[in-house]
């Protein structure tokens, strides 16, 4: 089906193949109109010739038969006849007949053919012209000729030939075939060299377009500058071009990868200042547990409630601490992804939910490590939950689901916000990535980068349509390195 359509579309063709059958198809062209002319003019030459022979044989034959026809003098004729073949043998005439006025045979050149006296067949008659004049038959190879012998205005006979023609109609063949021949080399040779021609001089067009494929997955590469010297100037003023937008590309995706750890540190610094916030609170209680402690140790009940509060905001504290050291100090890329490493997130977003009063639905079906990223991972859901919150409406709904089908981990985040329009859809679902928008915020495009990185997959708004809703698709690493729940239950009672 592909080749139908290429063939029956030839500007799909690709240039290095019109432009020589373009070549081609004109020289044919040239070659078949030259090779009219000429043969038109060599035919018009054999016939020109060919009459001026024929007019001067049938006028000497006629002047001297014209008496002897008058007179019905068989053998006078047959003399003529004779003298006449051997002073034209260049003409080759197949044989000559004198008819009377009533078609009866005189003489001819073949007597037993045409018998003296005879009547001429009425056929035969036909094949020659009514008139005087001369005919071709190329069928038959022959020269057909009619004389009438004039005699004082009145026609006292008339002369039949038949001239061979047929070397001068090999002639004409063997010129045609030799036209054919040539036409065809020639045709040849302009394909081949134009094919060669056309293709290197635009062998810069492949390597442009070679760059400009790479360009577009994101790998800029600036075409060598010796390519430019050795093209025309006209590909080498558009290599120099090239260069330039890739530079500037390259620029420009330097300066996002310095803006996107400007961003990461500014999500840093928010979460930090929360987690003051969240670490400070329970530090008051704790040093009101503590005073208590100085003014009522002895009192058990007193202490009891004191070490209790004392012991629970520890926890808070360590909680705190260790979520936010599981997020922003990567592990190795062995370690798997566990339970913990998500329920981790819930906490370092429960001051961010609490100062926008969002409710938040917390689904986290991880039941056994997970082969992926653990650190790209929290990454991309720790950016997808603080963009949700920012997103979402007041006193509204923040939603996250992490689960996993054996083959890898999918990642869900939702808001009851006003949702992507359809480029920023389309935006986040191509995996090509782009340097941001002006203005844009950076955390959608370090999510991608991350998905990329460990080849997976961003979908916008799946399947609910009521909700903001970003899904993520990470693959398993390898197969070897999911382990199964009893596995798992194994390692953590040990």
């Amino acid at each position: 089906m592909a080749q139908t359509s290429v063939l029956s579309a030839p500007r799909t063709w690709p240039l290095t193949l019109r432009v020589p059958l373009l070549a081609a198809f004109l020289v044919i062209a040239v070659a078949v109109g030259i090779s009219s002319f000429v043969l038109e003019r060599f035919q018009a030459d054999q016939e020109a010739s060919l009459s001026l022979l024929a007019n001067a044989y049938m006028d000497g034959l006629t002047e001297a038969v014209r008496s002897a026809t008058i007179r019905k003098d068989v053998w006078e004729t047959f003399d003529v006849l004779d003298n006449a073949r051997r002073h034209y043998s260049g003409l080759a005439p197949r044989y000559t007949i004198v008819l009377l006025p009533n078609d009866t045979v005189l003489a001819a050149t073949d007597p037993v053919r045409f018998p003296v006296r005879s009547l001429i067949d009425a056929n035969m008659r036909t094949y020659f012209p009514a008139k005087d004049g001369l005919r071709l038959d190329g069928v038959s190879g022959n020269a057909l000729i009619t004389r009438r012998i004039r005699e004082e205005g009145l026609v006292g006979g008339t002369i039949l030939s038949e001239i061979d023609i047929s070397t001068l109609l090999r002639a004409r063949n063997i010129l045609l075939a030799s036209l054919v021949a040539f036409n065809g080399i020639l045709a040849l040779a302009a394909a081949v060299i134009g094919y060669v021609s056309i293709k290197r001089m635009l062998s810069p067009l492949d390597i442009l377009s070679d760059h400009v494929e790479q360009a577009r997955i994101g790998q800029v590469k600036p075409i060598a500058s010796t390519m430019g010297r050795i093209q025309a100037p006209e590909f080498s003023r558009l290599f120099d071009r090239f260069n330039a937008m890739a530079t500037a590309m390259r620029e420009r995706e330097m300066l996002t990868a310095q803006l996107a750890a400007q961003e990461s540190q500014v999500v840093l610094g928010r979460v930090a200042a929360t987690m003051a916030h969240e670490v400070n609170n329970p530090l008051g209680g704790l040093f009101n547990a503590l005073n208590t402690l100085r003014r009522h140790g002895a009192d058990v009940e007193a202490r009891d409630a004191s070490l209790h509060l004392l012991e629970r905001g520890m926890i808070h504290i360590k909680d705190i601490v260790r979520s936010m050291l599981a997020v922003h100090r990567p592990q190795a890329d062995s370690e798997p992804l566990t339970h913990e490493d998500i329920d981790d997130l819930r906490l370092l977003i429960a001051p961010q939910l609490n100062r926008r009063k969002l409710a938040v639905e917390w689904t986290n079906r991880l039941t056994y490590p997970i082969p992926v990223n653990a650190a790209s991972v929290r990454q991309i859901a720790l950016n997808l939950l603080l963009n949700a919150i920012t997103s979402a409406s007041e006193n509204g709904l923040v939603r996250f689901c992490a689960y996993n089908d054996g083959s890898a981990l999918y990642l869900l985040v939702a808001d009851d916000g006003r949702g992507f329009d359809a480029s920023k859809r389309a935006e986040l679902e191509s995996m090509v990535i782009l340097p941001p928008s002006p203005g844009a915020g950076l955390g959608h495009w370090i999510v991608k980068r991350l998905v990329q990185e460990n080849n997976g997959l961003i979908q916008v708004d799946p399947a609910n349509h009521c909700l903001s809703e970003i899904q993520i698709m990470l693959p398993f690493r390898s197969s070897s390195g999911l382990r199964n729940e009893s596995e798992a239950t194994e390692s953590t009672q040990l």
